[in-house]
């Protein structure tokens, strides 16, 4: 499968064979599972639309994209891989969300909207990351470089790590601290 543009698709997308996707918007509308590798492009977007029956879609590899919508009714499960959204990128999520053992990367400035996510790990690489919807972090948060607009909610697993020289912003609320 290749693309310049805009791609629907309305049946299943396996993780075998060559797929190019030259930005554009990829839209998951089948109702079964969905898994997918890595798209080659850093300006994909990937919208998972309203379905009746509930689509569900699997990340099986690292990737880079623009932005992730998540629609009502709809699932992404994150798998075991590294999911990263390039400058201005956004997860939108009114469905749900499973994080599995996965890795978010936000590369540049970017948000977090919708109804709130758990997420495994999140790292912060540059820019302010915006939580209109705030996230539990259940591993480990990194922050390389950047801020974010609102304190996560932290588990009792979760690891707060800096690899950057700055004193606290709002990943860490004053009060407790």
């Amino acid at each position: 499968l290749e693309t310049a543009n805009s791609a629907g698709i309305a049946a299943t997308l396996g993780n075998a064979g060559g797929r190019t996707f030259n930005g554009g918007t990829i839209r998951f509308r089948n109702g079964g599972a969905q898994d997918f590798g890595a798209p080659s492009e850093s300006l994909t977007a990937i919208t998972i639309e309203t379905a009746v029956d509930g689509t569900s879609v699997t990340l099986n590899s690292s990737a880079t994209i623009r932005s992730l919508q998540i629609g009502t009714g709809t699932s992404f499960n994150n798998g075991t891989a590294a999911l990263s959204f390039s400058a201005t990128g956004s997860l939108v999520n009114n469905g749900s969300f499973n994080r599995n053992s996965g890795t978010l990367n936000f590369e540049g400035a970017g948000t977090i909207s919708g109804s709130p996510v758990t997420v495994n790990n999140l790292t912060i690489n540059a820019g302010q990351l915006t939580l209109t919807a705030v996230p539990t972090i259940d591993g480990i948060f990194q922050i390389n470089n950047g801020n974010v607009s609102a304190g996560p909610i932290y588990s009792a697993n979760s690891t707060l790590r800096y690899n950057v020289g700055y004193g606290r912003f709002n990943e860490w609320s004053a009060t407790g601290a």
